[in-house]
């Protein structure tokens, strides 16, 4: 077994890797404590945010007024929190075309919480899919399926900036929704794990980078079908063996939770069934979710 660190820049925890032969397994698996966090925009353009743990929410935040932007996605660059107040910045790509760096920031027990463009980092920009969740490189998904990363840093004046392209050897053709989130291995390198839906198939595809050496990507099957209705998927953290995938039908409403288990072992990992996320139909029509 190895030891990792699966973390994002809000939370850590330590899990373990086992290996393992045949297909992902599907079954009910106990979670630890898995992020099930569903942030998006509702029909009216008011930005939500929906948090709890193994697929139950029990905070739920929302701007007063609708934001001047309709989201596409939104992938966490960073947050804080202190004081009973919590704030987390994302890059949200917009249909206008921009890709800002969008800032939420909220107090614990009030419903309230306030939304704001920090700067916009590109402007014309347009790809087919951008998975959502955290880490230090930004992936897209263009048509075709290629697969591009990008690193995230900070830039002068607090700006945060990009770095070139790098296409990955492995591809995601028809993808219809997507995740990402990352793991730090004992031996301190770090790895990606993004998780794509086929949009034709309902195929749910497995890609691991190494971000130090993308040429090594590697790309797995997860479930030959089934997820075809998800138009948006989330990977997250979980206190445990394993990652959070929250999956939203976006068109009928309906979300469900998933705790991905062992997700290094690719083929010899588990995948639990879908638990529902609040009541089916509240998701109905939400855009930019991550």
């Amino acid at each position: 077994m190895r030891s990792l660190l699966a973390a994002s820049l809000l939370v850590a925890g330590t899990t373990v890797v086992l290996g393992g032969t045949a297909g992902a397994q599907t079954a009910e698996v106990e979670a630890a404590q898995c992020d099930t966090t569903i942030i998006g925009q509702d029909v009216d353009g008011r930005v939500h945010k929906a948090s709890g743990t193994n697929g139950v929410i029990d905070e739920s935040y929302r701007t007063a007024e609708p934001v001047p932007w309709s989201l596409r996605a939104l992938y966490s660059i960073g947050g804080s929190g202190g004081g009973g107040s919590w704030g987390t910045s994302f890059l949200a790509p917009a249909t206008d075309g921009d890709l800002r760096v969008v800032n939420l920031r909220g107090t614990e027990g009030d419903p309230t919480m306030t939304a704001g463009s920090h700067h916009t980092v590109e402007t014309g920009w347009n790809p087919h899919v951008m998975p959502a969740g955290s880490g230090f490189k930004m992936y897209t998904i263009e048509q075709d399926g290629d697969i591009l990363m990008r690193a995230v840093g900070p830039g002068s004046d607090g700006m945060t900036e990009l770095g070139d392209y790098e296409t990955l050897p492995v591809t995601a053709v028809d993808t219809k929704a997507a995740g990402v989130f990352w793991i730090r291995l004992a031996d301190g390198t770090q790895r990606d794990v993004i998780y794509a839906t086929n949009g034709e198939t309902g195929a749910l595809r497995q890609i691991i980078v190494d971000p130090e050496d993308p040429a090594s990507a590697e790309s797995h099957t997860l479930a030959g079908t089934g997820f075809q209705e998800f138009t948006h998927l989330k990977a997250g953290f979980c206190g445990g063996e394993s990652l959070s995938v929250v999956a939203v039908d976006s068109e009928a409403g309906n979300a469900r939770w998933f705790e991905h288990a062992d997700p290094l072992s690719h083929s010899g990992s588990t995948l639990s069934t879908g638990r529902p996320v609040g009541t089916d139909g509240q998701w109905e029509g939400w855009t930019g979710i991550g």
